[in-house]
């Protein structure tokens, strides 16, 4: 039962999230990432489940090391089902632009 709430949980966050340029966050170390600067980055998330495939974006406000010890973290929960690219999106410079462009 807990695998299945999981598994919805990541679907659901995948579903907001995520496009396809960006960096691979998979193998990554975030210890060599920025912990002081936060910017905004646009995060695109893949899920592929049973031969379905969705993919979504979002902008998160956070420094890097942050952003990409959470999207690590939600890989793993997802046992492999989504995967998540960033890249910085430079045309938002504080924290309410950022929140703004997800609304868009």
């Amino acid at each position: 039962m807990k695998k299945i709430f999981t598994f919805l949980a990541v679907i659901a966050m995948a579903l907001t999230l995520a496009s396809c340029a960006g960096k691979s966050v998979s193998n990554l170390d975030p210890s060599k990432l920025d912990n002081t600067v936060e910017k905004c980055w646009k995060v695109t998330s893949t899920t592929k489940v049973g031969g379905y495939s969705g993919s979504t974006t979002e902008y998160i406000w956070a420094t890097e090391r942050y952003l990409v010890i959470g999207l690590q973290e939600s890989e793993e929960l997802s046992q492999g089902f989504t995967k998540y690219k960033y890249q910085q999106a430079s045309q938002y410079k504080d924290m309410e632009s950022c929140g703004r462009a997800n609304k868009q």
